[in-house]
């Protein structure tokens, strides 16, 4: 089993290539205000005050390989950091990372993945553009197009288009065409007072890889 996870990671670690793709803002479209930006940001699950914890069943699916885990996250939205800690249905640990938006430590990584540095950095890479970057400020320039509002974010100089349900204001995809990923959150449920995604799709389309997070239970302390 740690061997399909190995591969599976490493078929994202050696094609996730930057590369070119397109995304255009009609200019027709209205831009939003400052003001009018902070006010769908601050309703965002992910600009909760607290801390996220989440137990999930994930499926990593690459060129034909797949592999089911178990994940337990906690995300820290004052610092902008994810522990995120899976293991198999034996309770046989693959991996346990903190993340934030510029740092990575491996608390354990699995012998078998440890011999692959670059795991760890993909791992990372993926847990930043699911839960933490970008975020949304009253400066980011978001537009109203006629299926709801479209952010234009940036995370390391590459634009990250952030679309937005018009009723609700979350977030139900995110997309970097220059970096080849986009992640889509579905079904999302009452968590306490907030909203959370029930589904998290991650998609690397050059590395041909595909995370489907499926969330059990979602708390907000």
């Amino acid at each position: 089993m740690i061997r399909n996870l190995v591969f599976c990671l490493c078929a994202l670690a050696l094609l996730a290539l930057t590369g070119c793709g397109s995304f255009r803002i009609d200019p027709t479209w209205e831009r939003l205000s400052e003001n009018q930006v902070q006010a769908l940001a601050a309703r965002q699950w992910n600009e909760a005050p607290g801390n996220w914890h989440i137990q999930q069943t994930v499926l990593l699916e690459s060129r034909g390989h797949e592999l089911l885990m178990s994940g337990f996250v906690r995300l820290d939205m004052a610092a902008r950091t994810a522990r995120v800690v899976a293991m198999n249905s034996l309770g046989v640990k693959f991996f346990d990372l903190e993340v934030s938006e510029q740092d990575l430590t491996e608390h354990f990584v699995a012998p078998d993945l440890r011999r692959f540095p670059e795991v760890a950095t993909m791992l990372a890479e993926s847990v930043r553009n699911i839960y933490l970057v970008p975020r949304l400020s009253a400066d980011t320039p978001v537009w109203l197009a006629p299926y709801g509002p479209v952010a234009k974010a940036s995370w390391q100089e590459n634009p990250v288009f952030v679309f937005l349900d018009p009723a609700t204001a979350e977030p139900v995809r995110k997309m970097s065409p220059e970096r080849f990923w986009t992640v889509d959150y579905k079904n999302y449920a009452q968590a306490g007072d907030r909203l959370f995604p029930s589904t998290v799709v991650y998609t690397h389309t050059r590395a041909g890889l595909r995370l489907t997070l499926k969330t059990n239970k979602a708390t907000l302390q």
